[in-house]
């Protein structure tokens, strides 16, 4: 999250995802070992939706976390990445090349702020996902961003250097919702 009139991203509110991304990563493995196995189906069954249950309990604390500090703040809109994709947990979990990202994890996560801002009466609206970690918040150049990396401005003029890809992005949405700030 980040206020639109903010002049950078140090001030942008990040919850870092990588927990659960591990934990997803663990839960895919353990499901292809299950599949593979002579466990009963309707048995991994529970066991992914127990798994999922608990992973959809800290997805909701984080989007109340969110809601609280855009609570903070004079008529708040949650801004996210329009990703156009339903989350399908068992696609991921029995897909190899699925992204953790797009089969599931992001689109959980918008629908979830949606319901939880719901409850806050905060507003949330989409915008254009393409290049959005990748975009530099100040000069709107198309940066380097290797894997798990820092933000990389590749405009020589430009003094960004070095900064978190989620606070750069929180930075690049708000401004693609309000352009003129």
């Amino acid at each position: 999250a980040c206020p639109a009139e903010m002049p950078d991203w140090k001030g942008a509110y990040t919850i870092s995802g990588d927990d659960l991304c591990t934990r997803l990563d663990d839960l895919r493995e353990q499901v292809t070992a299950l599949l593979a196995s002579e466990y009963d189906r309707n048995a991994i069954v529970e066991y992914v939706q127990q798994r999922r249950d608990a992973l959809l309990e800290e997805i909701d604390a984080a989007a109340r976390e969110i809601c609280e500090y855009a609570s903070a703040y004079d008529n708040p809109v949650l801004v996210t990445e329009d990703s156009h994709f339903e989350p399908d947990l068992w696609a991921w979990l029995t897909d190899p090349d699925a992204h953790r990202g797009t089969a599931w994890l992001l689109p959980t996560a918008h629908l979830r702020l949606r319901t939880i801002a719901a409850e806050y009466g905060i507003e949330v609206t989409t915008v254009p996902e393409a290049y959005s970690s990748q975009e530099c918040h100040r000069c709107g150049v198309i940066g380097d961003r290797g894997q798990n990396k820092a933000f990389q401005c590749t405009n020589p003029e430009c003094p960004v250097d070095g900064v978190c890809p989620d606070r750069n992005a929180a930075k690049v949405l708000a401004q693609r919702y309000y352009p003129s700030q």
